[in-house]
């Protein structure tokens, strides 16, 4: 009676799901670990005596001695469409673009509704990615390639530390013993003024005096002098002479 309630399975992905969930139910007989056992063969050959068609060719093709691999094979060969939460969420987000014909946008459609699931069994035999760290203490302290751990060890004072603050035994000696004390402006005996604004003076300023002239006029010989006198006098009367004559010819 048992194994008149296993169906058929000649391949697809309509009637997978079914032939699956009742050769499992019909497998709860099976013992675990103990694949190749008497009373296990029977129950696995009544499974696949009910694959026919291509289901039966592609069991023959893969060799499967286990419940296992039996389900693992039917199920990437012949996988179940997706779910419909799945296939929901890829039509909602699948948006036409401002560059893509209708035609393009009904290919988008027709690959989305299918594609196909990729079975939990599948998923087992891939290998997660390790979590990445960051290593802090990436240094090496000796030949022996070993890292820079911390080791707490017990010579690490547990209670406080007391320090005792010692006095300095060097004497440093002070301004007024080395330079002596500081004079006062009453206790200074010098006539000197010091000009703390010591500006350098600028001969070519009209306040500064010509010096350079007043030695060049009074410091004269005598002889020069009387000739300069001449010259001036001799000077005069030219000039007189002209105006004069330039009176006489206008009367």
């Amino acid at each position: 009676m048992a194994r008149d309630m296993l169906p058929e399975y000649s391949g697809g992905s309509k009637n997978l799901a079914y032939f699956l969930n009742q050769a499992e139910n019909y497998l709860t007989l099976l013992k675990k670990g103990e694949e190749n056992c008497l009373f296990n063969r029977p129950l696995l050959e009544q499974v696949k005596s009910k694959l026919i068609g291509e289901a039966r060719d592609v069991l023959i093709n893969y060799r499967c001695s286990r419940w296992g691999e039996i389900k693992d094979v039917l199920t990437n060969r012949f996988g179940d469409p997706r779910s419909e939460e799945l296939l929901l969420h890829d039509l909602t987000t699948c948006y036409q673009r401002h560059n893509e014909s209708y035609e393009q946008y009904h290919e988008n459609i027709k690959q989305k509704l299918q594609r196909e699931v990729i079975p939990k069994p599948q998923q087992l035999h891939f290998r997660p990615t390790p979590p990445w760290r960051m290593n802090n203490q990436d240094f090496q302290s000796r030949q022996n390639d070993e890292r820079n751990i911390p080791r707490p060890t017990n010579q690490f004072p547990r209670g406080p530390i007391h320090l005792k603050t010692q006095p300095s035994q060097r004497h440093y000696p002070t301004n007024s013993q080395v330079f002596g004390k500081k004079p006062t402006p009453m206790s200074v005996s010098t006539r000197a003024i010091s000009n703390r604004n010591n500006v350098n003076p600028n001969h070519f300023t009209p306040q500064s005096r010509p010096t350079f002239t007043s030695k060049e006029l009074y410091n004269l010989e005598e002889e020069e002098r009387e000739d300069y006198q001449l010259e001036r006098l001799s000077s005069d009367e030219d000039e007189n002479f002209h105006e004069q004559a330039s009176e006489d010819k206008e009367y």
